[in-house]
């Protein structure tokens, strides 16, 4: 019996947790339930894969996708049969190709932020004409998926047949 952070949770157990949030399990995302420690990473995938889950969104147990990049292909190489192991996490254009050649990934996420232009509005907040300020964003520049980036980013990809 599998336990799961030293919460005495079983498989079946977790399994039947989740269907009752999920019905099918999507990706995952560096599950906080699962130790994230290198140590255990392949014991802890095949946990997963037991879960039902296709997908592991994960920065290989690093701050980002190129930190962790010899962690990814590892798991990467074993469980590519099985998952769909996908870097995510700082994954910038700069970046993209050695993550791409390190890991061997098919898939990867990113956010493909960028500055916005002056006119830029975020669509879930409104700036403020006054001297009143509502926190970091009335301040800081406000960032956006800018569809240039996520171009170069598939260019890139493509080119390696990611």
């Amino acid at each position: 019996m599998r336990r799961a952070h030293g919460h005495g949770s079983s498989t079946g157990e977790w399994r039947r947790w989740l269907r009752l949030w999920i019905p099918k399990p999507g990706p995952i995302h560096q599950c906080g339930a699962l130790p994230a420690d290198q140590k255990n990473m392949h014991e802890n995938v095949q946990l997963l894969k037991e879960l039902g889950f296709k997908r592991i969104l994960s920065s290989g147990f690093r701050p980002s996708a190129a930190a962790g990049a010899d962690f990814l292909a590892q798991m990467i190489a074993k469980h590519h049969r099985d998952l769909i192991i996908m870097p995510g996490a700082g994954i910038k254009v700069p970046n993209l190709e050695e993550i791409l050649t390190t890991t061997r990934c098919r898939e990867f996420h990113a956010s493909a932020m960028d500055t916005a232009s002056e006119d830029y509005v975020a669509p879930t907040t409104t700036r403020m004409e006054c001297d009143v300020t509502m926190g970091k964003q009335d301040i800081d520049p406000y960032y956006g998926t800018n569809p240039n980036v996520v171009r170069k980013m598939v260019t890139i990809a493509s080119a390696m047949s990611c």
